[in-house]
């Protein structure tokens, strides 16, 4: 006897689970049957379209062939079950084992036990299944957060094995159990933002509050937009105290302004009186006996006065005032001037690029470009004084000794090896067979000789430097 049967199912964690349309007999379905199970996509959101597949596989224990009549799926809208697809079945999507179903193709085919050939079964050795897809579920608002679970299948047992019994019994399946596919619901609790789930993820968005007033700070309190005015008082009453409403910055401005037109003292106001007050910040004292000390009101820097002036005529020696005694000294110069020897005399680069030594710059200003200078195409684009600060080695050491070795053979006062135009030489000879440290060692040893240039504090008469102040 041939036995209809509809049965819906879910999958549990890979556990097939069945239920039943018809109320029957329980010995039926331990004897004779499917399994049917179903899992979506998971997690979800409202309003999204979920993919389903639902699989049937061969469960009879006498070896009966079973036949798929119809496969269809039902939707939840709004309490009404809709039936999915409205006419036909769900596709073929896949199919395996014994069976005589084909992917793409069409109810009715027919699934078997392993090997059997009855009704037309091609004898495969697996027992046979076949899976259907449903790719349009709408997630409803409504639904639970866990997804119901209620693929249909109508299927009809053969009974065409011999041994077969039990074919005149009732089919019951179990009752079903809850899907896994979970529903993805979005709610922070917060009623400053915008709660949204899409693709299963939830973002919350915060409610912009903005009155565009930039003197106001906006917040959002409990779903409402409140607005705060900006204090501005400083305490001060030195101050006038305001809202700027274009930036939304605090202007603080000062009520009147303190000034001794003294730069050696600092001048404020008092903020808890109001009243201007007039402190002295600068203190000059160099501890050097030979020197008046003071502040410059109008320049707020400290002046020292030489009180005394050595000078013996002799222009192999140093003449100095002896900051602890206020002595007069006479030193001789070594190594000696020209004239005063016969070794020669190199100033070093951190002697031209002091700022108090710019003056004894002679035929070069501190802003002429090394590259104009030297003819060469180096690195940086620098000016002479740049050239002088530069720091690291190879062509940055190379710059420093060539400025410093131009400097020293412009100058009248320093004897040294080379003339202006052979420091250009070498240096352009560096340049062209990139050998800046050979070139840099001997402007080097020549540069530290000994610095000969008269530091008296005379301006050199042709100095460009001098004339017209480091640019």
């Amino acid at each position: 006897m041939k036995k209809n049967n509809v049965a819906t199912g879910v999958l549990v964690a890979g556990v097939a689970v069945l239920s039943a349309a018809m109320a029957e007999q329980a010995y039926g379905q331990a004897l004779h049957g499917i399994t049917i199970a179903k899992g979506c996509v998971s997690p979800l959101c409202v309003g999204e379209t979920t993919s389903c597949d639902i699989q049937l596989g061969y469960n009879d224990d006498f070896g009966d062939t079973i036949e798929i009549l119809a496969a269809w799926d039902v939707q939840d809208v709004g309490g009404d079950n809709v039936r999915v697809p409205d006419t036909g079945d769900l596709p073929i999507v896949a199919v395996g084992g014994n069976t005589t179903c084909t992917v793409g193709g069409s109810l009715p085919c027919m699934i078997g036990p392993g090997g059997s050939t009855l009704s037309g079964l091609p004898g495969d050795p697996q027992p046979g299944f076949v899976r259907f897809r449903q790719n349009t579920y709408v997630v409803q608002p409504d639904d639970p957060d866990v997804l119901k679970d209620q693929a249909t299948v109508e299927w009809e047992d053969l009974c065409d094995d011999p041994n077969t019994s039990g074919c005149g019994e009732g089919v019951v399946n179990p009752a079903p159990a809850p899907a896994s596919t979970v529903i993805t619901r979005c709610d922070d609790d917060d009623a400053c933002t915008t709660d949204v789930c899409e693709l299963g993820e939830c973002t919350f968005t915060p409610i912009g509050c903005d009155d565009e007033d930039p003197c106001t700070t906006d917040e959002c309190v409990l779903g409402i937009c409140v607005f705060t005015t900006v204090d501005c008082d400083d305490d001060d009453a030195c101050t006038e105290d305001a809202c700027d409403p274009e930036t939304g910055e605090c202007i603080n401005t000062p009520i009147f302004t303190c000034d001794d037109n003294d730069l050696c003292t600092e001048d404020t106001c008092d903020p808890v009186t109001g009243e201007c007050v007039f402190t002295p910040i600068v203190t000059c004292d160099d501890d050097d006996a030979c020197t008046d000390d003071a502040c410059n009101p109008m320049t707020g820097e400290c002046e020292y006065t030489p009180n005394y002036v050595c000078d013996d005529g002799d222009e192999c020696t140093e003449d100095t005032c002896d900051p602890a005694t206020g002595e007069c000294v006479f030193t001789p110069i070594d190594p000696p001037p020209p004239g005063c020897g016969e070794e020669g005399a190199g100033c070093t680069p951190g002697f031209w690029k002091q700022p108090h030594h710019l003056m004894y710059w002679m035929n070069y200003s501190p802003d002429d470009l090394y590259n104009d200078v030297f003819g060469v195409d180096g690195t940086g684009d620098k000016t002479l004084l740049g050239a002088l600060w530069s720091r690291g080695g190879h062509e940055m050491a190379l710059m420093r000794h060539a400025v410093a070795a131009l400097l020293n053979a412009a100058s009248d006062e320093v004897n040294y090896l080379y003339t202006e135009a052979e420091v250009i030489a070498m240096v352009q000879e560096a340049y062209a067979t990139g050998e800046f440290n050979d070139i840099k060692d001997m402007l080097e040893m020549e540069n530290e000789r000994g610095c000969t240039v008269d530091k008296s504090g005379k301006k050199p008469k042709t100095s460009r430097a001098g004339l017209f102040g480091p640019r």
